[in-house]
């Protein structure tokens, strides 16, 4: 059987689609991303619900494409989880940080409220392994797909 030319254009775009997309997932921590010597992952005890628990753990993404960014959930206990936030190198933000902070969980979203600065981080679990990410503030908005890191 000959396949034409044009019969191939959309196998070869689905095929450079597909590896592109898995090409952006990490493997690792990104090394431009401070985090503190004593970070444990504590797995959540069986009371905690499966939604909740599906956050436990280390996450890796990139705020706009620019910022690598980092979310540990330490700790998950009833609707709060423990958290350690970090971001890497932007334009704006000249030094790589991080935070400790509580975040709420409800359902299959995780939020971190940043003091009383009026910005906020919310996690949506789309699928095993993926969270959909945003950071909302006065004058900002970012997106990022986050990967959770095997181990």
């Amino acid at each position: 059987m000959n396949i034409s030319k044009l019969a191939r254009v959309p196998v070869l775009a689905l095929l450079i689609t597909f590896t592109s997309a898995c090409a952006t997932v990490p493997v690792g921590l990104p090394s431009n991303v401070p985090l503190p010597g004593d970070i444990t992952v504590t797995p959540p005890s069986s009371d905690v619900p499966a939604e909740y628990a599906a956050f436990s753990g280390k996450w890796v993404g990139v705020w706009d494409r620019v910022q690598d960014h980092v979310l540990v959930v330490e700790t998950i206990t009833g609707t709060e989880a423990k958290v350690v936030y970090a971001v890497g190198l932007a334009p704006w933000t000249p030094t790589p940080r991080y935070s400790r902070m509580t975040g709420k969980l409800e359902g299959k979203v995780l939020k971190v409220v940043f003091g009383t600065t009026g910005r906020t981080a919310t996690y949506r679990q789309v699928r095993e392994g993926v969270l959909d990410a945003t950071f909302e503030g006065p004058g900002v908005f970012s997106t990022a797909q986050m990967f959770k890191l095997k181990g």
